[in-house]
């Protein structure tokens, strides 16, 4: 082969396996050098993907990223344009070619293949029996019979060489695609579907990726969010939209369907190694998909290690149990080898027959385990125990001697022969779990990455002790090989042979190191530091990083998950001191209140922010009370909403003590909310509202300004200026999709629609429901879809259809009654609506009956009913007495209704209170009194802006009227009906009955 040649200004140097300019060194990885080569030796031919995957990488797994990383970094080091190439030319969507001048004879032999990992020879030799099994099983899957095998077996029996040589056999099939991840070894918890979503990446980086891009926009786009190179890729406000509000439940539904449908005519086979180091979502998940029912061409082949599971009390022991019992699901367990399996391995390793006697003695040594006996075999090679055809060269018993009892001393052994450099790279590598990346390790030992990659990629070759994974570059640019260990054994031997000072060094620099990568992307890798930072003896860190991981945790719903995390950033804020420690324990205790809040554990939320909250008092921190008392005021106003205001209270009084301008206008501002909300109307607390908009907005604080946003609407709606609420439900609407906050935006479709159905845009208000219940009905929020219909009911009484709005509230009066913790808001508001839409049918003890349970409770427990459920409350109290025929009842309920919206200005509520006057003071024959009443009333409506009040005050101005201007009255008010009814487009029933209403009205 031709060791050196020439091309522009570079020579390649085969023998050293390195690229010069003049004398100076090029950078190169060990593989780039090699895609380099193989490209240089085929100068001027396609050279295909699949030629660099098969020449590069051998028979290790990995897809064509590698490839374009390796040609980036190739690129990059001969300055080459992609754009315009002097070198090498990308062939689109097949390979590339080397288009360099070059100088010497390039040959086409290609460097030898890395070697596979130890296992792989005995796997495809004396697993014969449980490949035909995986082989079934895909038939099955490909028939479309969803599979799920679980492949069991204890350290080193060959679970994964096994799946290994399953992936690639299936993988080779027509119109089969393979996507693995394996769960992780964590000191603490790990991330949450972290397998799956490593399967995902895989698929993505593969052919095809546009396909599966589109698959999971359309079927998982809560799943294209969790991977930002992936949401990257797509439009992040449609991913944003469509994924608002997502749920546990929901995340696992689209994924499900996602893989169940796949690509047309394709068969997905997922591979889940080390499930008994799986996170609780991930196993959610597996047993979702082998429950659910109906076709589907999907196959899933998981391993793990029973007594593992037993040790731990992991749930899978659960989870594969129930598994068991179903169609399609099955456990192959693997054992050890038998002694003719052995003979198979033998003859395939030194390609004789004459190897029974060696079989026998490596048996009876190893007791057929797979990892123990290839271990055994290259120590009796290497001791010349054995010659180049399998015989021994000594007495089997003999064997006995020299020979280690277990595979550890073996692998301790083979470290030993390492050279120191070597030893103390793996030996660092070891403290990153399984795979490591080398750039970082290196860095930890001060190696230079290119020197550290070379050693690595010679111990794959040598010894067997590692193998190259994927590279993934680093959101910093950085390109770092990766290796994995070929046994989790093998990274626990080195591990224990660090000693403890080494161990955290190590651990300290490699989180400083991919700390500095990731850069603001560290949270994608958080648990992997905390787990750094913690063993490094950096304890501020390592609580910091448990605590993105938990918010991590959180994004993708996965609770539990995010306790686990939570308890470890527990123990961790422990051996803090002082001041840091209580700073600690309060961002730890913040964030298990959220969690609770989350999965509706109020009153466990409440006691984790009381504590907070108690915690910054004695501090004094009244920026850390403030938030605290805040959030433990929204986790009581579930469940105690005088214990909210009292929280409330303590937040402003807070508040008060506060240096930062910018932060108290915001704390007062959302106190002023939860007063105006709770216990009504008042110029201090809508003052408060005002300016933390205004602080928010010119402090440049988006989330701040979110929540503010969304609250104003509320505040708005109160003063009747439905205008101003529109414009706020807006920008509030944008806010809270740019920010996830799923909460919020369906809070800001709740009360835009009520101001739109007040400013009697129906249209409008419709479409905003509509997507308000499409996010709600997505992710199965039915509490959202009770308030909803709440709304809906509330235009069909509008709209005069009595029996309609009775059956749109009859969901959230079923609900309340079976849901008593959230009672409140959702059975008064669906008992006025009810009641309104019983006075229309005439059943008036009905109506009476609804609107006194709320009446009662506004007596008893007055903070249960929200606010602004009071002034259509007090309307229906007076449409209740209308029907009466004594005019102090009604002059009563008039005067409610007035003093009400006279607090904040209401006009559209006030002018249909000064038509309960009139009617009093006409009973009682006060001509000149009902008059003015009604003259009142006329100067408040506006005909465009108040419609609700508007046709009813020209439908009594008219019947009060004669002549003309009875007439003109009565034109007006059927004006403003029939713009209400070309509102309802689509809305037939609603269409018709406000048309029947008209028709009475009309002159």
């Amino acid at each position: 082969m031709q060791s050196e040649g020439d091309f522009g200004a570079f020579r390649l140097d085969r023998r050293n396996e390195c690229v010069w300019r003049g004398d100076a060194e090029v950078a190169l990885t060990p593989k780039a050098f090699a895609v380099l080569d193989h490209l240089w030796s085929h100068a001027g031919q396609l050279v295909t993907k699949k030629s660099l995957l098969d020449t590069v990488w051998g028979d290790t797994v990995v897809g064509d990223a590698v490839i374009k990383v390796c040609v980036r970094e190739i690129r990059k080091a001969l300055d080459d344009d992609p754009k315009e190439p002097r070198f090498i030319q990308t062939v689109h969507r097949r390979g590339y070619r080397f288009i360099g001048a070059t100088r010497g004879a390039a040959v086409d032999v290609a460097p030898a293949p890395l070697q596979s990992g130890p296992l792989r020879p005995a796997t495809f030799v004396a697993r014969k029996s449980a490949l035909a099994r995986l082989d079934t099983a895909l038939d099955r899957a490909s028939a479309g019979e969803r599979q799920v095998l679980l492949v069991t077996g204890e350290a080193g029996i060959g679970k994964s060489s096994l799946v290994d040589v399953f992936g690639r056999s299936a993988a080779a099939r027509p119109n089969v695609r393979v996507a693995s991840g394996q769960c992780i070894e964590h000191y603490g918890e790990g991330e949450a579907y972290l397998p799956v979503l490593e399967a995902i990446s895989r698929l993505v980086r593969e052919s095809r990726a546009d396909e599966t891009l589109s698959l999971l926009t359309r079927y998982a786009p809560t799943w294209a969010l969790q991977l930002p190179a992936i949401a990257e890729r797509l439009n992040g406000d449609r991913l944003r939209l469509e994924a608002m509000g997502a749920t546990r439940e929901r995340m696992l539904r689209e994924i499900a369907e996602a893989f169940e449908v796949f690509l047309p005519g394709e068969t997905l086979v997922l591979l889940l190694e080390d499930l008994h180091w799986s996170d609780y979502s991930t196993l959610d998940l597996v047993s979702l998909l082998a429950r659910r029912l109906g076709p589907a061409r999907l196959m899933i082949v998981t391993t793990h290690r029973p007594s593992d599971v037993v040790l731990r009390s992991h749930p899978l022991r659960d989870v594969a149990r129930e598994l068991l019992g179903r169609p399609g699901c099955g456990e192959l367990a693997l054992g050890s080898l038998g002694e003719a399996d052995v003979e198979c391995y033998l003859r395939a390793r030194f390609g004789a027959e004459d190897v029974g006697a060696l079989a026998h003695a490596i048996c009876e040594r190893t007791g057929g385990n797979p990892l123990f006996m290839v271990h055994v075999v290259d120590h009796l090679v290497e001791q010349d125990l054995v010659d180049a055809e399998g015989r021994l060269t000594v007495d089997p018993s003999e064997l006995n001697v020299g020979v280690p009892d277990t595979v550890r001393q073996i692998v301790e052994r083979r470290i030993t022969e390492l050279d120191a450099a070597d030893r103390e790279l793996l030996s660092a590598a070891s403290t990153a779990g399984r795979e490591f990346d080398v750039t970082a390790v290196a860095d930890a030992i001060g190696m230079e990455p290119v020197e550290a990659e070379r050693r690595c990629d010679r111990m794959a070759r040598r010894h067997e002790l590692v193998r190259p994974s994927e590279a993934v570059p680093w959101p910093d640019g950085t390109i770092s090989a990766r290796y994995t260990f070929e046994h989790t054994l093998i990274q626990h031997v080195l591990l224990d042979l660090l000693n403890p000072a080494d161990r955290v060094r190590v651990h300290r620099s490699l989180g400083e190191r991919l700390e500095a990568g990731y850069g603001e992307n560290a949270h994608q890798i958080a648990a992997v530091l905390s787990v750094h930072f913690e063993e490094g003896r950096l304890e501020d860190k390592a609580v910091a990083y448990r605590l993105a991981a938990a918010r991590g945790a959180r994004l993708r719903h996965a609770n539990r998950e995010a306790l686990k995390h939570l308890a470890a950033a527990t123990q961790v804020a422990s051996r803090l001191w002082g001041k840091d420690r209580d700073r600690a324990v309060m961002d730890v205790l913040t964030d298990r209140g959220l969690v609770l809040r989350a999965m509706g554990d109020m009153q466990g939320a409440a006691q984790e922010f009381e504590a907070v909250a108690e915690t910054a008092r004695a501090q004094q921190l009244p920026a850390r009370e403030a938030q605290a008392e805040l959030y433990l005021a929204s986790a009581l106003f579930w469940v105690a909403r005088d214990l909210c205001l009292r929280a409330v209270d303590r937040a402003a009084a807070a508040a008060e003590r506060l240096d930062d301008d910018e932060l108290r206008a915001h704390v007062r501002g959302w106190c002023g909310h939860w007063n105006l909300s709770l216990r009504g109307w008042s110029a201090p607390a809508v003052r408060a509202c005002e300016e933390a908009v205004i602080s928010a907005r010119a402090a440049e604080q988006p989330e701040w300004l979110r929540l503010h946003l969304v609250r104003s609407i509320f505040l708005e709606m109160l003063r009747g200026d439905y205008e101003a609420a529109d414009r706020a439900a807006l920008e509030a609407t944008r806010l809270t999709l740019a920010q996830g906050d799923a909460f919020d935006h369906l809070l800001a479709h709740f009360f835009h629609a009520w101001a739109l159905l007040h400013a009697g845009r129906w249209r409008e208000m419709r479409t905003v429901l509509e997507r308000g219940e499409n996010i709600a009905r997505k992710n199965g929020h039915d509490l959202w879809l009770a308030l909803f219909g709440l709304n809906r009911a509330q235009l069909a009484e509008q709209a005069c259809a009595f029996e309609r709005a009775r059956a749109l509230a009859g969901p959230a009066l079923a609900r309340a009654a079976t849901n008593p913790s959230e009672a409140g808001q959702l059975l008064f508001h669906a008992q006025i609506v009810c009641g309104l839409a019983e006075l229309g049918l005439g059943r008036h003890a009905d109506a009476a009956h609804q609107l006194i349970g709320v009446s009662e409770a506004i007596a008893t427990t007055p903070f249960d009913v929200d606010w602004m459920l009071h002034l259509p409350l007090r309307w229906a109290e007076l449409s209740l007495a209308l029907q009466s025929d004594a005019a102090e009842p009604i002059a009563n309920a008039a005067e409610r209704l007035h003093d009400l919206a006279r607090c904040s200005g209401e006009r559209t509520y006030r002018a249909l209170a000064f038509l309960g006057t009139a009617r009093a003071a006409d009973m009682a024959g006060d001509c000149a009194a009902a008059e003015a009443a009604r003259a009142e009333a006329l100067a408040l409506v506006d005909d465009e802006k108040r419609p609700l009040a508007a046709w009813r005050v020209h439908r009594a101005a008219a019947a009060a009227a004669k002549g003309a201007a009875a007439t003109a009255h009565r034109k007006r008010a059927v004006a403003v009906l029939a713009r209400l009814r070309g509102e309802l487009e689509g809305e037939q029933e609603l269409a018709a009955t406000l048309a029947a209403v008209t028709a009475k009205v009309s002159p």
